[in-house]
C-alpha cells in the first residue's frame, strides 16, 4: 500500500466531480486533500492514463508556481504520478460564494476587491484559472486563498484571460443578480491593481460579456 492509499483509507469522501474524487485525511498531523483523478472507462487506458498523468503534474506545477510567488493557495505535500493523485492542505473556512449568499455586505465587496486581486496576480504569472468561481475561493481567518486549478493551465493569451474574467462575471449574476454590476466592479478594481495588462483584458471582455447576452437573446 503506498503513501496514497494509506491516506485514503479511512478517510472522508467530500466530493465527487467529472474529473476526480476529493478526500478529507490528516497526513502529519495536518489535515489534507487528497485529490485523486479516476479512471474514465470510455477512454483508451493507456490514453487515459497519459491524461490523467498529464493533469495531475499541470495541477501540481500551477499550485507550486502560485506557491512561491505569493499567492495564497493551499499548500503542496504530495505529489504521486502513479496513483494520479496530489494532496495538499485543507483549508479551513466558507467558500465565497457562501459568504456572499449569507451576508452581502461591505466585508463581501473587500473579499470580492481581494478576489481581483488573486486573479491578478495569476494573469501575471501566466496562469489561467480555468474555473474562477466564487465557490473556488476560500475565506479564512479575514484572509482569502484560490483552491481547486483543476481546470487551470499556463497561458499568456489575453483571451483566455478575459474568458476568466467571465466565469467571474456570469457567477456573479448567478448568484447576486441584484448586486452584480457592483460585485463585478468591485473585483475588477482589484483586478487592475495587480495586472499590468488589466485595460486590454478587461476591454476584451466587454465583448465577450455583449456576445454572451447576444446569444441567450437568441
Amino acid at each position: 500500500m503506498d503513501v496514497i492509499e494509506k491516506l485514503m483509507s479511512g478517510s472522508k469522501l467530500l466530493s465527487r466531480n467529472a474529473e476526480s474524487d476529493i478526500y478529507l485525511s490528516n497526513y502529519l498531523g495536518t489535515r489534507v486533500i487528497v485529490k485523486k483523478r479516476i479512471e474514465k472507462p470510455y477512454r483508451d487506458p493507456e490514453l487515459d492514463l497519459r491524461i490523467r498523468i498529464l493533469r495531475t503534474y499541470r495541477e501540481a506545477n500551477i499550485l507550486y508556481q502560485s506557491h512561491i510567488n505569493n499567492i495564497p493557495v493551499p499548500k503542496l505535500y504530495l505529489v504521486s504520478l502513479k496513483s494520479t493523485a496530489i494532496v495538499y492542505k485543507y483549508i479551513q473556512g466558507q467558500t465565497l460564494s457562501y459568504y456572499l449568499l449569507e451576508n452581502f455586505s461591505n466585508d463581501s465587496l473587500y473579499f470580492i476587491h481581494c478576489m481581483g486581486k488573486l486573479m491578478g496576480k495569476l494573469h501575471s504569472i501566466n496562469i489561467v484559472h480555468g474555473d474562477p468561481h466564487p465557490s473556488n475561493f476560500i475565506v479564512s481567518n479575514k484572509k482569502i486563498y484560490v483552491i481547486d486549478f483543476g481546470l487551470a493551465f499556463v497561458s499568456s493569451s489575453v483571451k483566455d484571460y478575459a474568458f476568466d474574467l467571465d466565469v467571474v462575471y456570469r457567477s456573479f449574476h448567478y448568484l447576486t443578480p441584484d448586486f452584480a454590476n457592483v460585485s463585478f466592479d468591485a473585483f475588477l478594481n482589484g483586478y487592475r491593481n495587480t495586472y499590468h495588462n488589466s485595460d486590454e483584458v478587461i476591454k476584451l471582455h466587454a465583448k465577450v460579456a455583449k456576445m454572451g447576452r447576444y446569444h441567450e437573446r437568441v
